[in-house]
């Protein structure tokens, strides 16, 4: 298979939050040096447009925490 990249799979469980506990989560990953995966101020999601970011549990799933509060469509 030489150079072909590893497939990414794209399942992961995400966390629908308010906009001040999305915040929260992400203060607290930085305080406990846990790396964010991915980030994005405008992804569209089940709900419509949100702003998110991904990082990965002990195991190596990965989460998605994401707010609907305040982003424009």
């Amino acid at each position: 298979w030489g150079n072909r990249r590893r497939a990414v799979n794209p399942n992961h469980l995400c966390f629908t939050l308010s906009a001040q506990n999305l915040r929260a989560l992400q203060q607290r990953l930085r305080r406990r040096g846990l790396p964010v995966l991915r980030r994005s101020r405008r992804n569209f999601g089940a709900r419509g447009w949100g702003r998110t970011f991904y990082f990965a549990d002990p195991d190596g799933i990965t989460l998605e925490a994401r707010t609907y509060e305040g982003v424009q469509p």
